[in-house]
């Protein structure tokens, strides 16, 4: 074997847990400081002087219902209603994400939107116009580089990386597990990429982010994949993704007194490759597309339609051959 040839490498345990254990709350705890059980002056904190307890009307008077300030932090019982509700957030049926995490930071963002400006990060991953060059961005692409450039490294088997390293280093690129920038200034939504059991990739692979992909089990992925995940994309179960294989989610405005270059915005569209599907090498994914269940995309084709149900594709470059 060419010692400069990288060789596929094979997934064996990069399951992750359930989006109910991995969701990051947008608000930040790192202020807060916990307060001992042994604080309190007395043994039994929360019991109180008979007259410290408050008269309230009968309980079928629901007109004299009246807001109690809490004992402890002065904070009104009755607006506990108003919080977000973070642990089981509920979908919006216009969302562009299906991960429930990036859902619920959305909506989160969304109501702080009133007394900050929305970043960049958050406008790209909501789909709407965004500028590529923000600095959070530009460093969260340098860093994914750099998780790409190890991981395509690490199949030399000259280099001797364990099947389990490589595996980490694959992970590393979908789960970023630092900030590229200060706290204070990043923004508040932290997607994270999924990949299931058995995944086997071949190096090189290359993408924008790594936090908006999410792969399936048993899933296989030929050499040279390019995926620009400005939005999510999501491969199913069972896929088989040929080499040379390009997934863009990310597109420009049609009109070039908008694009102006380097200077102007760019916006993205989620695309979904359903499970038991063939992707033929060489095939072009255009923004906003989904390629339903056990379809077969041709090789070379240019996938512009969106089907959600089996079928084979074989695409030219002007559509059906």
């Amino acid at each position: 074997m060419d010692d400069d040839q990288p060789s596929a490498s094979t997934i064996p345990s990069a399951s992750v847990n359930s989006p109910e254990n991995n969701r990051l709350s947008a608000i930040s705890y790192s202020h807060q400081i916990p307060t001992p059980i042994t604080a309190s002056s007395s043994a039994y904190p929360d019991r109180q002087p008979k007259n410290a307890y408050e008269r309230v009307g009968p309980l079928h008077d629901v007109s004299r219902q009246e807001s109690r300030q809490d004992s402890d932090t002065g904070t009104p019982q009755s607006a506990s209603s108003t919080l977000p509700q973070i642990l089981h957030p509920q979908m919006h049926a216009e969302s562009p994400h299906t991960n429930p995490q990036v859902a619920a930071q959305l909506a989160l963002s969304n109501l702080a939107s009133t007394s900050r400006q929305r970043t960049q990060k958050e406008e790209m991953l909501a789909g709407r116009h965004y500028f590529p060059f923000d600095k959070e961005l530009v460093l969260e692409r340098e860093r994914c580089n750099g998780a790409c450039w190890r991981f395509n490294s690490s199949t030399n088997p000259n280099n001797g990386v364990s099947p389990e390293e490589r595996a980490r280093l694959f992970r590393d690129i979908l789960q970023p597990r630092e900030h590229v920038i200060s706290p204070t200034q990043a923004s508040p939504i932290t997607p994270v990429g999924r990949v299931g059991d058995n995944v086997v990739v071949e190096a090189p692979f290359n993408c924008d982010y790594g936090y908006n992909i999410s792969i399936g089990q048993d899933v296989a992925i030929g050499k040279n994949c390019t995926i620009l995940d400005t939005c999510e994309v999501k491969i199913g179960d069972r896929c088989n993704i040929g080499p040379n294989v390009n997934i863009y989610t990310a597109t420009l405005p049609v009109d070039p007194k908008r694009r102006l270059g380097s200077r102007g915005p760019n916006l993205g569209r989620k695309i979904t490759i359903d499970s038991d599907c063939w992707i033929g090498g060489g095939v072009t994914i255009l923004p906003g597309r989904t390629i339903g269940k056990g379809s077969t995309v041709g090789a070379g084709s240019i996938v512009t339609r969106v089907r959600s149900h089996i079928y084979l594709w074989i695409f030219q470059a002007t559509g059906f051959a």
